[in-house]
């Protein structure tokens, strides 16, 4: 809520229940517009400025708000090495990108920001988990006090709190742990060892970031400077979220285990919280939790990839593949008679773009559709009606749900309809249903999906080569260009046998002819189905 009592938007800008990374900008300004100072002034009347920004654990959704804002504003990006490229990338297509540097090497980080600031530049220096805690940002802000270069510290999320809340394990609880103790036990043989007589002394949770090889090292060196054997214990790997086994076990046993073990990074959480962990680990009990799903998803469910990652899924999102127009004679000819329709139905948010790129084309604009009726299958082509000044009478998310409103509330039965979508959606249930009403529908389709040709050349690059290596479960294929960009990315022969999750018995029937042959139908085109569809397919 702000200050003057109004609400805030959800993080998609929207007042619904689902968030989405692609949708970033509309909330983005509302906060800028409440709570940042002006970015642009720092470089006209005092220079530049740099922004020490804690990235967490490279999760996006777990970026504070203030740190998405700076890295979507800033001129230059100086990132720690291995940071989750998402991080580095801008969520406003309008904005050009920031210039990358990487914060290599470590000693010259700090010259490189006092220059880049003097410059004018406004730099956000990324680093991971938080600047101020086991990194270099206490030296980089001194240097930049030093220089008296304007400076600001955002905090990050630490890996240590992530892992105990994926863990279900609370750092601190009345009665079992009244402190939290954190430490880095790293491979530097430089920098000193953990005091282990005094993280025993002062009791509660102990909470250690190292490589998985260094364990039983760890365990044994708590277990000799007091630590009770039978103390619980929890590893958490960073992989926790995509599935990777959560150990509940006790010091002891960690300690007497045996050598080895990769250099991953993990967490041990050791104390009386982790007795909790039975009756809090939420994590493991989502419905796709150590699932790795293939999303592909489109403008009329925008929020799909953010939904399933919801219900604990490991994500991989499809590119989507590109769309053409269809032939605009039918349209164009249909446009010089518009008052005819007593109801113009869109059946997507591309639909209303094509449709009203064509009727600016013909020279006309909004006041043709003064005598018609706006329908929109979903938000996603109500917002783009909106956008060209034009409100929808009727808007239901998915075909059942639109027709059933078009059929009780506007008795289209005797009413003379124009159906305007895609190649692919031509004869599918919206369409069909309308004209089961006995109503006059003319169907005018707008764009089609690329060809295979023109996706195989581009939008595989788009997707990092290591989700292609890994097997997955399942996939969301939303409409006809979702399924063609999954043949080409995994048309192998691998994915053959993944379950494959469409909406509509034609697309299935494509599907199939395309070489998937675990296809299951969802009743909608909407997300929710959609997904409802996956996760009972790989659950029930």
């Amino acid at each position: 809520m702000r200050e003057d009592g109004t609400e805030l938007p959800d993080a998609d800008g929207s007042e619904g229940d689902d968030w989405s990374e692609a949708e970033g900008s509309s909330w983005l300004e509302a906060y800028s517009d409440d709570f940042l100072v002006d970015m642009g002034a720092h470089s006209e009347a005092r220079g530049g400025r740099v922004y020490l920004v804690g990235g967490g654990v490279g999760d996006p959704s777990l970026l504070t708000v203030r740190a998405r804002l700076l890295l979507e504003l800033c001129d230059v990006v100086v990132h720690d090495a291995g940071m989750n490229p998402a991080l580095l990338s801008r969520h406003d297509p309008g904005r050009a990108p920031a210039e990358l540097h990487p914060a290599h090497p470590a000693d010259e980080v700090a010259a490189l920001l006092v220059r880049l600031a003097r410059d004018g530049r406004r730099v956000v220096r990324l680093t991971a988990a938080d600047p101020f805690v086991m990194g270099r940002g206490g030296i980089e802000a001194e240097a930049l006090a030093e220089a008296a270069v304007e400076f600001e510290v955002v905090p990050g999320v630490l890996p240590e709190v992530v892992a105990a809340a994926h863990a279900g394990v609370p750092l601190t609880h009345p009665g079992l742990s009244a402190s939290v103790t954190f430490a880095a036990y790293g491979d530097d043989v430089d920098a000193p060892p953990p005091d282990w007589v005094a993280i025993v002394r002062t009791g509660g949770t102990v909470a250690l970031q190292m490589a998985a090889s260094r364990l039983r090292a760890a365990a044994e060196s708590l277990v000799n400077a007091g630590a009770a054997a039978e103390l619980p214990a929890v590893v958490v790997g960073r992989g926790a979220t995509a599935g990777e086994p959560i150990l509940t076990t006790t010091l002891g046993d960690l300690a007497t285990s045996g050598e080895g073990g990769s250099d991953a990074p993990v967490t041990l959480l050791a104390g009386w919280t982790a007795v909790l962990r039975d009756e809090l680990a939420w994590l493991e009990r989502l419905p796709l939790h150590g699932r790795r799903v293939a999303v592909a998803a489109n403008e009329r469910c925008p929020n799909l990839a953010a939904m399933a990652r919801e219900e604990g899924a490991s994500v991989v999102e499809l590119p989507a593949a590109g769309r053409e127009p269809s032939d605009a004679t039918p349209l164009r000819e249909a446009m010089q008679w518009l008052e005819q329709y007593e109801w113009l139905v869109f059946a997507d948010a591309p639909t209303v773009r094509y449709f009203w790129a064509e009727l600016r084309g013909v020279g006309r604009d909004a006041r043709a559709l003064a005598g018609c009726r706006l329908a929109a299958a979903n938000g996603a082509t109500e917002a783009a009606l909106m956008a060209h000044g034009l409100a929808a009478d009727i808007v239901a998310e998915g075909a059942d749900a639109l027709l059933e409103r078009l059929v009780e509330e506007a008795d289209i039965s005797m009413g003379r309809l124009l159906w305007l979508g895609p190649e692919e959606g031509v004869g599918g249930d919206l369409h069909q249903g309308i004209e089961a009403t006995g109503a006059m529908v003319e169907t005018i389709p707008l764009y089609r999906a690329a060809p295979m040709s023109a996706l195989e050349d581009h939008d595989t690059a788009a997707v990092p080569r290591a989700s292609l290596e890994h097997e997955l479960d399942g996939a969301i294929l939303p409409d006809s260009s979702a399924v063609r960009s999954f043949v080409a990315l995994y048309g192998d022969g691998s994915a053959s046998t993944i379950p494959v999750v469409v909406p509509g018995a034609e697309l299935a029937e494509e599907a199939r002819t395309m070489g998937l042959e675990v296809v299951i139908e969802a009743s909608d085109a909407a997300a929710r189905p959609l997904l409802s569809a996956l996760v009972e397919a790989l659950t029930g």
